[in-house]
């Protein structure tokens, strides 16, 4: 297996098209660790692959301890974190957010790709990753196209679903979140779960 780890996590690599521009788990996790560089005054040249043909399911190799971590305690950091890759894509697009028991980042998985306006997957798909990274908890995301970002009826149910099977895993499902180009949905703050 031919694997590019960036971040200090455990990195899920998951290369889908948007637009006619690249969405990977790392050029989120590449975008929010520059920026968390530049604030801290962290000067380090950034490697650059010349093998830019590989596809990784699961990198399991921590690297690079001394980076910042970000904490993912609220529904808001979630946005920040990935609204510029998920707002503008034009298909549904689901992100499983893996922390540790502080809430630490661990890693994102592109759990799955759908439609125009739906996106399905397994507890299978959804699971397996966190399972291999230790993960105690997740963070569901995943996007409308419609800019509507209110929840369908499919989509708690599915949400209600991964909490039952995660707490069989010992996974904790923290929260689902809807992304649109106008902002977003957390289920949980809704009331429309409990975790």
């Amino acid at each position: 297996m031919n694997c590019k780890t960036l971040i200090k996590a455990k990195i899920v690599l998951i290369k889908i098209q948007k637009g006619g521009q690249l969405l990977t788990a790392e050029s989120i996790l590449k975008r929010v660790h520059s920026a968390k560089k530049k604030e801290a005054g962290y000067q380090e040249q950034e490697k650059t692959s010349t093998n830019r043909d590989f596809h990784c399911k699961v990198c399991l190799i921590r690297e690079n301890d001394n980076l910042p971590k970000i904490l993912i305690n609220n529904s808001e950091k979630v946005y920040q974190l990935i609204k510029d890759e998920l707002a503008p894509a034009d298909r549904e697009i689901m992100l499983s957010i893996m922390l540790d028991t502080k809430l630490y980042l661990i890693a994102i998985e592109t759990v799955a790709i759908g439609r125009l306006n739906v996106c399905g997957s397994t507890a299978t798909e959804v699971f397996k990753s966190a399972i291999l990274a230790n993960s105690a908890c997740i963070i569901l995301v995943h996007n409308h196209p419609s800019g509507d970002f209110e929840p369908s009826n499919e989509d708690i149910a599915f949400t209600k679903n991964m909490i039952k099977c995660g707490q069989l895993l010992g996974i904790k499902v923290q929260d689902h979140l809807i992304i649109s180009g106008k902002g977003y949905l957390s289920m949980s703050e809704r009331g429309l779960i409990k975790p």
